[in-house]
C-alpha cells in the first residue's frame, strides 16, 4: 500500500491489474526487479547493451523490496503510451482519494464494456492506520 504515497500521486491515482499468463501477455513483457544490498557488478566494456539496460532498469535497493515490483520497458518516445492488449486488463484499483469524477468515469466506461473488470477501492479501516482493499 505504501506505493501509493510513492506513485500515485498521493491516492489520487488508480492502480491498472493485468493479466500475467493471458494470450497476448507477451506482446508487453514484464521485467521482474531484483532488489540487492549493493550494486550490481556491471562490465559496461564487455556487456551488450540489452544486458546491461536490462539491470540498470531492474535493479533496486533491497530497501524497496516491500513493493516487489514489475517492470515494462519500451523503447518508444517519452510522450507515447505503450498499448497494452486490452484482454489483458483484469481490475482497477482506485486510491484512497481517487476524485469521484475519475472514479464514476471509470465505472461508465467499465459498464460498456463487452468483459466488465474488477473495480475495487482502497478504504481506510476503522479505528486503525490500516488500509483495505473492498470492491467498488
Amino acid at each position: 500500500m505504501r506505493m501509493w504515497s510513492y506513485y500515485a500521486d498521493g491516492h489520487r491515482g488508480l492502480c491498472f491489474g493485468f493479466d500475467r499468463n493471458g494470450r497476448n501477455a507477451n506482446r508487453f513483457p514484464l521485467l521482474k526487479l531484483d532488489y540487492l544490498s549493493s550494486y550490481p557488478p556491471i562490465k559496461i566494456y564487455s556487456m551488450k547493451f540489452l544486458e546491461l539496460t536490462n539491470i540498470l532498469v531492474t535493479t533496486k535497493s533491497d530497501s524497496w523490496s516491500h513493493e516487489k515490483e514489475w517492470r515494462v520497458l519500451s523503447r518508444r518516445d517519452q510522450n507515447q503510451y505503450v498499448r497494452v492488449p486490452e484482454e489483458t486488463l483484469k481490475e482497477i484499483v482506485f486510491g484512497l482519494r481517487c476524485g469521484e469524477l475519475m472514479t464514476e468515469s471509470i465505472r461508465n466506461w467499465n459498464n460498456r464494456r463487452a468483459n466488465l473488470l474488477k473495480l475495487f477501492q482502497i478504504k481506510k479501516m476503522d479505528r486503525s492506520f490500516n488500509l483495505e482493499l473492498v470492491p467498488a
